[in-house]
Formats: structure tokens, sequence, C-alpha cells
């Protein structure tokens, strides 16, 4: 009976000790799957709160090609609207990842602008103002943005800006070009030794969508009359009378008129209309 005592005793304290052990796992579990649940609410919670902004599209610069429409650099200034610094993992232009990109301070101003590459993540300090330039050319501060040379932007097509955090936010910002609509209206004006109504090239229909404004109004106007190709003859004005105004009757003309409009973020518009003139 002792030996079968002892034993019922060594029985017990062992289911306990399996019970004890077993409260315990399940308390340290319970315990590892709280702090685990409560950092993944607190990184959502953070992804809420991020908030980076492109405000503007600033120093849009062709390409130094005659006749070529290509970006050659811009800038765009980048804000922070987050209490914690942001870390941006990559940058795309247009859907193209950026290999590299230059960084300016801002707002504070001060230090040497930094060149980085897709190998190093970019720290945006809390509520600070950057601006991030891409270089399109093979030589500069800082070398082509695009892991491809042959990548190109166009001066007249969008601008789209994705930046992507290691909070696994994405921030789009597009930025379009203005729409340019010339027209041929008339003005009544004194011509020779009367009153006539004269030709007047009209860009003010021409309108912006989104950010930005128009700033200039670029006239290109070429007389193709009998078939003839001069050089093109520029003008600028958003309104102004037409630069073939002739005092001679009964003559007709034709031109190839084009209007380019600039918006304040440097990108443009283009459009063409032929127009015969008979006086």
């Amino acid at each position: 009976m002792g030996n079968r005592g002892i034993a019922e005793v060594v029985g017990t304290l062992m289911l306990v000790l399996i019970v004890v052990a077993a409260s315990i796992a399940l308390a340290a579990f319970v315990a590892s799957y709280q702090k685990q649940l409560q950092a993944q609410q607190a990184e959502a919670h953070q992804r809420s709160l991020e908030s980076l902004k492109v405000l503007d599209v600033t120093g849009v610069t062709p390409r130094p090609v005659p006749n070529q429409l290509m970006l050659g650099s811009f800038s765009f200034v980048l804000a922070s609207e987050f209490v914690n610094p942001s870390t941006v993992a990559s940058i795309a232009v247009n859907g193209n990842p950026l290999a590299h990109f230059l960084v300016q301070n801002v707002s504070p101003s001060g230090g040497a602008p930094f060149c980085y590459d897709d190998s190093t993540q970019f720290i945006l300090p809390s509520f600070q103002q950057v601006e991030v330039t891409v270089n399109l050319l093979s030589t500069g501060t800082c070398p082509n943005g695009f892991f491809s040379p042959t990548t190109t932007l166009l001066v007249n097509s969008y601008l789209q800006i994705d930046l992507f955090t290691i909070l696994q936010n994405t921030f789009t910002s597009v930025f379009l070009p203005p729409t340019a609509i010339p027209l041929i209206g008339t003005v009544s004006e004194f011509v020779g030794m009367q009153f006539r109504n004269v030709p007047v090239l009209d860009g003010s229909t021409s309108f912006q969508q989104g950010n930005g404004t128009i700033v200039s109004w670029t006239w290109s106007v070429v007389n193709t009359t009998g078939g003839l190709s001069p050089p093109p003859q520029t003008y600028a004005g958003e309104k102004l009378i037409a630069p073939f105004v002739s005092t001679q009757i009964g003559q007709t003309f034709t031109f190839t008129i084009a209007l380019m409009v600039q918006n304040s973020n440097g990108l443009i518009g283009s459009s063409t209309i032929n127009y015969t003139y008979q006086t």
C-alpha cells in the first residue's frame, strides 16, 4: 500500500506539472500573439497616418536638341505631413522606377544635395520639404535617372510620380500639360484707308486641367502660299493681331499656324491649324 500511495502522489504531481507547463505555454503563446497583434495594429495605425505630397513640379528643361520635346531634367518638391520620418523605398516616374535622383533640402534649407540610388533608402524627416531632381541626360551631378538610358519623357506629356514607402504606402501625384486651342478671330481695325475686319490669333480658350496655370502662349506662323515653306515666324501673346495682315485686295494666302502653351510646371501643349486668309 505504501508503494501504491507513493505512486499516486507522484502521478498527481506529474499531472500538476503537466497542467502548469501547459498553462505557462498557453500564457506565453497568448502574450506573444497579443504582442504581435499590437505591433500589427500600431503599424497599421502608422500607415494610415503617413502622408507625403508632391507640391509642385519645377525646373522642367527640354533636351538640348532642336525641335525635340523630350525632357532633359525636371524637379519636384516633396513634403512630409507625417509626425514621424518616412522612409521612401523607391520612386517611379510614369511607371518607370528611378535608379538615381538628387535631393536638396528646401524647408528647412541647408546642406549639400545628395545623389541617391536604388540601393539607398531615402529618409524624409517629419514635416520637412525637399526638392528631388531627376536627370535624363548622360551628364550631370547625378547619373541618368532611369535604369535604361533609352527611357524618355516628353515635355508635352503628363508626369506621374509614385512614391513607395517601407510602410507599404503608395503616394501618387499626376501633373498634366495644358491643352492648346488655336483660333483665328477677327477685329475691326483701320487698315490702309478704311476700317476692315482683320484676323486675330486667339489662344484664350486654351486651358489647364489639374495642377498649374498657363503662363505663356507662343505662335509659329508659316506662309505656305503657292507651296512655299519658309522658316516659321514666332510671336508671343495670348491674343494678337495676325502678323500677316495685308492691305492688298483680292489676294488669297495660306498659312500653317501652331500654338504652343506652357504652364507653371514647365509642361507644354501644342496644336496646329491651317488657315486661308483672303483680303
